[in-house]
């Protein structure tokens, strides 16, 4: 005697696996169901929903990323219809095979089963779920669950917008669409959403429903008008939904990700690098600067902190001239806080925000940015001062590139500073053209500093050619010197470029070893000098020399 169950029920089975088909269909249309329909693709399950839609269980496979099953489910949840036909799932053996979020249940599945199917397995769960869940109307939302996250509609920054998937009418739209768009709700009401996309034509926006229909939701990029007649891009995501027990379409619109800025900043921080160094250089970087923040002022300062009264500009942009009037910009006290190692970052209202500053409140600059520059010390060599009668949006992209930029420049002073005092030959070995002794020190005193901060390990070598005094005595100073510039290439190309190699005096050489992980590495790259240093080094006039 068949299960009361089965009779005049109906199933729709859906699976891309053939086997599984045959299973599922041949157990079902043995019993004495209404009728059992089968679908290789969710496209064709959609097509017998709408011949007969007294569908009483779905049995259907969640294969891959599920996207287009999930899709299904919340179309059935959203159906007046059939919000409460009950779902079986499939899902394959392997978990390595599903690659859907597992932990968030579909709309509608009460029960699982795996993938291959077993007819016995395939019967009592059918008949378990008719048996359990009998056709009814979905109830309306109550009162407190329809408006339990109406705060996060209303509240949320992106703009949305809700519409009926049958029609394409707006239904609702958020108080953020209504501040951007410049269009209230009662204008939208009914209006198509398909208005809202100046960008797809009518045949490309039934491909984004037909993809938003099987997949669940759609991502695309348009232009939005505007109330006043303009029009601005926005990525927009569509996704379906269930609201008040029928299907809708939600509509999220948010500001794009505009590449177009961070390809601007990398291309003047590219830019920048190339510009050479002295006044020419410095030049161009300003100007590039001036360019790309539309600037109205700047200026590069030169000082040192024990002479702060003496800061003296090497560089000044104006984008018009100033009256005699004018304040000195050098002479505020805002110079001196940067200078002092502040730095100072003000998008808007700079000459209300910043205290004491008559230039600014003269020329009544939005925007003021002041960055100190400074050496790998952190001692303060002068610095960048920009201003703007417009505000800037004083975001990350900005910030970022100028602290780059501020590096460039310091870097820059730092060696106009060292030409300055005649240091720049007095750190180099002349022979060899490695650091000296000097500089050696000072690189030294540099890493232990950072090592105690960081706790990095680094590595000291001392490098001394043995004899090399019978050459010189020997073969004379002219060989003397073709060894040491051999060694000192042999030293260089031995170890990594962020180590330091020096002629520390005569035949000795010193290294700073630095990233070191074990005592076995320092031991390898001393091997490693030994095993370079034994090849014989060949002369100019041919002969080999061992050292």
């Amino acid at each position: 005697m068949r299960e009361e169950t089965s009779q005049q029920s109906s199933v729709l089975i859906v699976t891309t696996q053939r086997d599984d088909r045959r299973v599922l269909f041949d157990t079902l249309d043995a019993e004495n169901f209404d009728a059992v329909y089968t679908a290789k693709d969710l496209p064709e399950a959609l097509s017998f929903l709408e011949q007969d839609p007294q569908i009483d269980v779905v049995v259907m496979e969640f294969a891959g990323a599920a996207t287009e099953a999930v899709a299904f489910c919340t179309q059935l949840k959203g159906d007046v219809r059939l919000a409460k036909v009950p779902v079986i799932g499939i899902a394959a053996a392997d978990p390595a095979q599903r690659q859907w979020d597992w932990n968030r249940e579909p709309a509608g599945v009460v029960e699982w089963m795996r993938s291959p199917v077993d007819a016995g397995e395939v019967l009592a769960r059918v008949r378990s779920v008719l048996a359990q869940h009998q056709r009814g109307s979905v109830a309306p939302a109550t009162g407190a669950a329809a408006e339990r996250y109406q705060f996060a509609f209303e509240g949320n920054l992106d703009e949305i917008v809700v519409s009926d998937p049958k029609t394409g009418g707006i239904i609702d739209a958020n108080t953020t669409f209504e501040q951007r768009s410049g269009v209230s709700r009662a204008q939208l009401a009914g209006q198509p959403l398909d208005s809202l996309d100046l960008t797809h034509n009518r045949e490309q926006r039934a491909a984004l429903l037909t993809q938003l229909a099987r997949e669940g939701s759609v991502r695309y990029r348009c232009r939005r008008p505007r109330g006043d007649g303009g029009s601005y891009a926005v990525d927009a995501h569509m996704r379906l939904a269930v609201q008040h027990g029928r299907l809708v379409h939600v509509t999220t619109f948010r500001e794009p990700v505009d590449t177009a800025r961070y390809q601007a900043a990398l291309g003047l921080v590219a830019a920048t690098a190339e510009c050479g160094g002295g006044d020419e250089g410095l030049g161009r970087v300003v100007k590039l600067l001036s360019d790309w923040l539309d600037l109205d002022f700047l200026t590069l300062v030169s000082a040192r902190p024990e002479q702060t009264e003496d800061a003296q500009p090497l560089l000044t942009y104006q984008r018009t001239s100033l009256p005699p009037e004018a304040p000195d910009p050098l002479k505020q006290t805002t110079l001196k806080r940067v200078l002092d190692g502040e730095t100072l970052i003000h998008g808007e209202q700079a000459w209300k925000l910043i205290d004491q500053d008559k230039f600014l409140a003269f020329c009544h600059f939005e925007t003021f940015v002041g960055l100190p520059l400074r050496d790998e010390r952190q001692n303060t060599l002068g610095a960048l001062l920009l201003a703007r009668q417009r505000p800037l949006p004083t975001n990350t992209l900005v910030i970022d590139t100028l602290r780059v930029i501020a590096a460039r420049l310091a870097l820059d002073l730092e060696l106009r500073r060292a030409r300055e005092q005649g240091r720049a030959k007095g750190l180099q070995d002349a022979l060899t053209g490695l650091p000296n002794r000097l500089l050696f020190n000072d690189r030294l005193e540099t890493t232990i500093k950072e090592g105690h901060r960081t706790g990095e390990m680094f590595a000291v070598l001392f490098v001394d050619l043995d004899r090399f005094k019978n050459i010189n005595d020997s073969l004379g100073h002219g060989v003397g010197d073709q060894v040491l510039i051999a060694v000192s290439k042999r030293l260089r190309a031995s170890v990594r470029a962020s180590d330091t190699v020096a002629r520390y005096a005569g035949d000795e050489f010193t290294m700073i070893l630095r990233h070191i992980v074990q005592r076995d590495d320092v031991m390898r790259i001393a091997e490693k000098i030994v095993r370079v240093m034994e090849v014989p080094l060949t002369l100019a006039d041919g002969a080999e020399l061992h050292i």
